[in-house]
């Protein structure tokens, strides 16, 4: 008898822990969901910025710089596909 008493003492002290997890879980899930609402540390502002027109040798370097960024993820791609089909491969 004193084993099933353990048990269930166990079992009911198990379920609180857990019911105040479930708590807590969903008081931190409101406090995420309203993050703005509850914003004391910090004032936030939004400005609106014009930018002018990028200057030609800019615009240039621009082009160079996205176009490598362009060919170095083919490549990643490549070197990617080509080690799953080693892989693969029979």
């Amino acid at each position: 008898m004193k084993l099933r008493r353990l048990i269930i003492a166990t079992h009911r002290d198990i379920g609180y822990f857990f019911a105040g997890l479930t708590a807590l879980y969903a008081i931190s899930g409101v406090a995420v969901n309203h993050i703005d609402d509850w914003n004391p540390n910090y004032v936030i502002r939004r400005e609106v910025v014009k930018v002018g027109v990028l200057p030609f040798f800019l615009l240039g370097a621009l082009v160079i710089f996205t176009s490598s960024l362009y060919i170095v993820r083919r490549e990643q791609k490549l070197q990617t596909a080509a080690s799953v089909q080693d892989r693969t491969a029979p």
